[in-house]
C-alpha cells in the first residue's frame, strides 16, 4: 500500500506548514483517511471514489452535494504513483479559485510518497543486508537461498573480507542517524564494501581486502581509526572502539570476525582500537574459562576488590608501561603516594608489584576482573 493512514496524516500535517485550505486525503475506495476536518474521517466520499476509478479530475458544486454521498463543492484530483491512482486529493471550495492550490497540492502529495516508497526501499534494503550478514558471520550461508538473496542485494560473495566491528558510546539519540551516516561514509571506501548495524551500539564492516597487504597497510588503517574517533568525539560528543580481524577468504568470514570480537574486547579494556595481528598474550586469556578466571581472582585480589584507588594504581601503572612517575603525574598524586598503595597491595594480597612474578599475577588478576565486572 503506497497511501496508508500513517502517510496520509504525515503529508496533512507537512502541508499545513505550507497551506490553510481545507482538504481531505481519500484512498482509493472512497474512504476520507485524512482531512484538515477530523470529523470527516472515516466518511465515504463518492465523488473521490468516481476520481479514483475513472482517473480523472472531478470538480463538484453545490448542486452535487445532492446528488452525491459526502461531497463538498471543490476539486478532487486523483494522486498518482507508477502510473496508478494511489489516493485522491479533495479541496474543498470555489472549483476556480482552488484548483491552482489543488494542483499544487497534488504534486506536493506525489513527492512525498516518492519520497516515502524510496525510504522505505532504503529501509528494508539495510535490515534484508543486516540479516545476511548475521547469517554469513554465523555460518548459515550454505543454501542456495543464501546465494539468491546476496544477488538480490548486490553484495559480491567472492571477494576476500576483512572483518572490523566498531562499538559505540555516547551516541546522542537525536543525532543517532547523522553520527550513523558520518561513519558509513568514511567506513565505505568502495561499492563492494559492506556496513551493517548488529545491535545498538554495534556497527560491523566487512571490507574487501588482500591477502597479502603492504606490511605499512594497518598503521595507516589504525591512524585513519583514530582520526575518525576523534571526530566523532569532537563533533558529536560520542566515541567508538573497534577490533579488527585479519584478511580472509569469503567462506571463512567467520573467523575474521571471532578475531575482530577478540580484538574489540582488548580494544575496550584499552579504550582505543587493535588489530587481531597485534594480540599476544590476550589470545590465550580468552581460552579462559570464566569459572577459572572467577577462581583466579578469589585466590589473587579478592582482598582489594573495593580498594578501588588501588585498582585504579595498578591500571594506571600498567597502562603507563610500569613507570612510576608517569603513573604518579597520571593520576595527580605523588610518587610516595603511589609506594604506599603498593604496600597495601601487599599488604592486602601477599602479592607484591615491584616483584616480576607477583606483578603478572597482578595484571591477570585486574584482566579477568575486567571482564568479571563488565
Amino acid at each position: 500500500m503506497y497511501l496508508s493512514d500513517k502517510l496520509a496524516k504525515r503529508i496533512l500535517q507537512e502541508v499545513r506548514k505550507l497551506m490553510d485550505e481545507d482538504f481531505i486525503i481519500v484512498n482509493t475506495e472512497g474512504i476520507i483517511i485524512a482531512s484538515t476536518d477530523p470529523d470527516r474521517v472515516g466518511n465515504f466520499h463518492e465523488g473521490a471514489m468516481i476520481a479514483a476509478h475513472e482517473k480523472r479530475n472531478v470538480i463538484l458544486t453545490e448542486k452535487d452535494q445532492e446528488l452525491l454521498q459526502g461531497v463538498r463543492a471543490g476539486i478532487n484530483l486523483p494522486i498518482l504513483f507508477k502510473q496508478s491512482v494511489v489516493g485522491v486529493i479533495g479541496m474543498t471550495g470555489n472549483p476556480e479559485q482552488v484548483t491552482p492550490f489543488g494542483s499544487l497540492l497534488k504534486k506536493m502529495t506525489e513527492l512525498l510518497i516518492h519520497e516515502n516508497y524510496y525510504k522505505e526501499q532504503m529501509e528494508w534494503q539495510t535490515r534484508a543486508k543486516e540479516g545476511l550478514v548475521f547469517d554469513w558471520l554465523h555460518n548459515r550461508n550454505d543454501s542456495e537461498y543464501f546465494y539468491e538473496r546476496a544477488d538480490m542485494l548486490g553484495v559480491n560473495l567472492t571477494y576476500p573480507r576483512r572483518c572490523t566491528i566498531f562499538r559505540l558510546y555516547g551516541m546522542p539519540s537525536d543525532k543517532e542517524q547523522t553520527v550513523l551516516n558520518f561513519l558509513h561514509t568514511r567506513l565505505v571506501t568502495n561499492k563492494e564494501d559492506i556496513v551493517v548495524r548488529l545491535g545498538s551500539d554495534l556497527l560491523v564492516l566487512l571490507e574487501t581486502a588482500s591477502m597479502s597487504a603492504a606490511s605499512d597497510w594497518k598503521k595507516q588503517r589504525k591512524k585513519t581509526f583514530f582520526k575518525w574517533k576523534h571526530e566523532l568525539e569532537e563533533r558529536f560528543g560520542a566515541t567508538m572502539n573497534a577490533g579488527s580481524g585479519q584478511a580472509v577468504e569469503p567462506q571463512n568470514v567467520k573467523d575474521s570476525y571471532d578475531q575482530a570480537e577478540r580484538a574489540l574486547i582488548v580494544a575496550e579494556k584499552n579504550g582505543g582500537i587493535f588489530f587481531d595481528e597485534e594480540l599476544g598474550l590476550e589470545m590465550c586469556l580468552q581460552e579462559v574459562s570464566s569459572g577459572t578466571r572467577q577462581d583466579f581472582i578469589n585466590r589473587t585480589i579478592f582482598s582489594m576488590k573495593g580498594e578501588k584507588d588501588l585498582i585504579e594504581t595498578l591500571h594506571v601503572y600498567f597502562k603507563n608501561d610500569l613507570k612510576l612517575k608517569h603513573t604518579a603525574e597520571a593520576m595527580h598524586v605523588h610518587i610516595n603516594t603511589i609506594h604506599y598503595r603498593f604496600k597495601r597491595i601487599e599488604s592486602l594480597t601477599s602479592l607484591d608489584p615491584r616483584a616480576f612474578r607477583d606483578l603478572m599475577t597482578l595484571y591477570l588478576a585486574l584482566y579477568f576482573l575486567d571482564d568479571h565486572t563488565k
